[in-house]
Order: C-alpha cells, then sequence, then structure tokens
C-alpha cells in the first residue's frame, strides 16, 4: 500500500505546529516521496520547498530535492546539490546526513566529473574539495 502525500502532509503540518520543527521536514519528504511515487512531481517539489521552510539544513530534504532533480534529468543540479549538501552537513557536524549525500551520490552521479571528483576526496580525507 502506498503512502497518503496528503495524510503525511497533514502529519508534518501539526509537526510543525507543535515546533517540531526538524521532525516535521523529515514528514515533509517523505510527502515528496510519496507525490514523486503517485506522479506527482510539481506537488514533490512544493512538499520540499515546505520542508526547507521547517527546517532549511534537514538533510533529508535536500536529498529527496536531488531525487526530483534527478527523475526530471537535471543532473548537473542534482551534481550541485548534492556537492553542496555535503559541504553544509560538514559544517553542521551531520555524519548521517553526511552519508546520505555521498551514498545517493556513488548510487547516482558517481560517473560526473565534480561529483567524482568530490567523492575522491572525501575518500581521501579532505571531503570539501572538488566542488
Amino acid at each position: 500500500m502506498e503512502p497518503d502525500p496528503e495524510a503525511l502532509l497533514r502529519q508534518a503540518d501539526a509537526l510543525l505546529d507543535g515546533g517540531r520543527d526538524v521532525e516535521a521536514a523529515e514528514m515533509y519528504a517523505a510527502a515528496a516521496a510519496a507525490f514523486q511515487l503517485g506522479g506527482q512531481s510539481a506537488a514533490a517539489f512544493d512538499a520540499c520547498q515546505r520542508g526547507l521552510e521547517a527546517a532549511p539544513g534537514a538533510a533529508v530534504v535536500h536529498v529527496e530535492l536531488t531525487r526530483l532533480y534527478l527523475a526530471r534529468g537535471w543532473r548537473d543540479r542534482a551534481a550541485d546539490k548534492l556537492i553542496l549538501l555535503d559541504r553544509l552537513m560538514l559544517v553542521a557536524g551531520d555524519d548521517d546526513g553526511h552519508l546520505a549525500a555521498v551514498a545517493l551520490a556513488h548510487a547516482t552521479l558517481a560517473d560526473e566529473p565534480r561529483v567524482a571528483a568530490w567523492l575522491a576526496a572525501t575518500e581521501g580525507g579532505s571531503p570539501v574539495a572538488g566542488a
């Protein structure tokens, strides 16, 4: 059974109203994924925007945006997003966000030259090189 994106949005709104910004952003990202699964890419982008408004540094929202960019064939934009996301995660000290960015890059954009250079630098101990 596919998740109901509208129900996820309502849950996200309730979390946001309760001051649980990061959890709300995560729920907005889940709604975006559900909208995309249902072929509603405009609604998916809107849900991501709402997630960014709730918690601009939430890695899960940026990762979901990257997936949306890839679904649209926007490889350059997706590469930019992943490289910048990784920088944000390193500054924030978010190891899980960093690992999510690297995993998505390996899975989808490892053949893109800038991403390949960034991944090589990351694995070599200098994670901000290559951008």
